[in-house]
């Protein structure tokens, strides 16, 4: 968090990228990366990022309603 707190966003995303090396099962981490990417400009990989998070944890609503939202500010359809 400390990358994202002084705004280095390219370190933030290879570290939670090589953090999602080796657990590709946390909903968490697929929301953060999603999260950077969409702060970096990576629409395509922002969506994935959300629809993984989406799809490991079903029973969170923040993650669809995350989802959601990311779709509304960049005028994606389901």
């Amino acid at each position: 968090m400390s990358y994202i707190d002084s705004e280095q966003f390219d370190e933030a995303r290879r570290a939670w990228e090589k953090t999602e090396q080796r657990s590709r099962s946390s909903a968490a981490l697929q929301f953060n990366l999603a999260a950077i990417c969409e702060a970096v400009g990576d629409i395509t990989n922002a969506e994935i990022h959300y629809a993984n998070a989406e799809k490991l944890a079903p029973k969170d609503s923040r993650f669809k309603y995350e989802h959601e939202m990311f779709r509304r500010r960049t005028g994606m359809k389901r």
